[in-house]
């Protein structure tokens, strides 16, 4: 049986972020999948337009798909990561320093798919997250300003 907090898409995103920052990436992914499944099944409210209902049913799945892509890359399943933290940009892009980091994941998800197959472009396209998320003040920048100049070394400069 589901209990009925499953439904309620704030909860499990809530649930999904105390695994994050527990560092448990099962659960953190596992939630998640709950808050984007309430998400899409929820129905809109009366008296709620359309446009509104259309941003905070946006708001919550890129939410979802955030914590979706910090989960797969915690288990260094970078695909699936990848995939989920680009659907979850354009829902980020009001919170700075969850930007920065589905940036930075994103960076290691494409070199680290990029690396062992010797994929320069998959490699280029990881460096490229590297440095916009270095362009973020925040937590991440040193890292990822870091992790940009190791990873354009080993491009050639290129």
């Amino acid at each position: 049986t589901r209990m009925a907090v499953d439904k309620n898409a704030e909860a499990m995103l809530y649930a999904a972020d105390c695994s994050w920052r527990a560092n448990k990436a099962e659960a953190v992914t596992s939630f998640a999948a709950k808050a984007a499944e309430a998400a899409s099944t929820r129905t809109k409210h009366e008296g709620v337009s359309d446009a509104d209902w259309a941003a905070q049913k946006s708001a919550l799945l890129g939410s979802a798909n955030f914590y979706t892509g910090v989960g797969y890359t915690m288990q260094m399943r970078y695909g699936p990561a990848s995939k989920a933290l680009k659907a979850a940009l354009p829902a980020l892009k009001g919170n700075p320093q969850l930007y920065a980091i589905a940036l930075f994941d994103l960076g290691l998800a494409n070199y680290s798919l990029g690396k062992p197959l010797g994929d320069k472009a998959q490699m280029r396209e990881g460096l490229h997250y590297f440095q916009q998320s270095a362009d973020i003040a925040g937590p991440m920048q040193d890292q990822a300003s870091r992790n940009a100049k190791l990873v354009l070394t080993e491009l050639g400069g290129k």
